[in-house]
């Protein structure tokens, strides 16, 4: 991925083949939008994707959208969650990693501190 509406496919080329490994314990996920009306791009989404199992989770995604040039994967707060069982401890640092990770910009949607915080916000609401 190049960037919004890009990919790295070169004239003639067709992607044939999307890859997803099974789940190795119980799947979960969700996405929350902040947008200014129905059908609107993202001013702020954040997409968490779990796979649990014990008590633990044992595979974790965070993606952000329309805080960035492109998707962000929120890599360190997926990590954050990944061996260990979803507390408020291990929720609130995940939360604060993928604020992190988040490269939002002021404009007439929001300013880049509240967009930030949004993200946060979804993250706690989501796990």
């Amino acid at each position: 991925m190049l960037g919004p509406f890009q990919n790295a496919l070169r004239p003639g080329e067709i992607a044939v083949e999307a890859v997803v490994p099974p789940a190795a314990g119980t799947a979960s996920g969700s996405y929350l939008k902040l947008e200014r009306r129905v059908g609107d791009f993202a001013t702020v989404g954040v997409a968490v994707a779990l796979e649990t199992s014990g008590g633990k989770v044992i595979r974790a995604g965070i993606a952000l959208t329309g805080v960035g040039g492109s998707t962000i994967g929120a890599t360190e707060a997926a990590q954050a969650l990944t061996g260990q069982p979803l507390t408020a401890e291990t929720i609130e640092q995940a939360a604060e990693l993928a604020a992190q990770a988040a490269r939002p910009r002021t404009d007439h949607r929001g300013s880049a501190e509240y967009k930030r915080h949004m993200v946060r916000t979804f993250v706690l609401r989501l796990l």
